[in-house]
């Protein structure tokens, strides 16, 4: 009875492991697609953060915001914005995977004494 609770501790632990690492992988991917996104919406002229359909020319806005009277961005200014962004993205994924596998060393080390 005790061997079969103990596993059964062990398989939902790394059940949840498991998923925990999936929800991180999603939510870095969802978070490397929005800093994308924001980079490019950023440095689009007013005209083109606008919705996709056709708007008459009275009802674009008469003051332009803020965000269009910084310097346009040019394309190979944006690349590197893009390629910047990414690489702290990897940055944070790389020091999130050494600190779950430092976890994953700790528990694995607690675990021997107990077997």
């Amino acid at each position: 009875y005790q061997q079969v609770r103990q596993l059964s501790a062990e398989n939902a632990a790394k059940i949840r492991e498991k998923v925990k690492i999936a929800k991180q992988k999603e939510m870095e991917e969802l978070k490397k697609r929005i800093m994308d996104a924001v980079v490019q919406r950023n440095h689009l002229t007013p005209s083109d953060v606008l919705s996709p359909i056709h708007i008459g020319s009275s009802e674009l806005p008469i003051e332009t915001p803020h965000r269009s009277r910084r310097p346009q961005m040019t394309s190979e200014q944006l690349g590197r914005a893009i390629i910047r962004h990414r690489e702290a993205l990897d940055r944070l994924r790389q020091e999130n995977e050494r600190k779950q596998l430092r976890r994953e060393l700790i528990l694995e080390r607690r675990r021997k004494p107990a077997k």
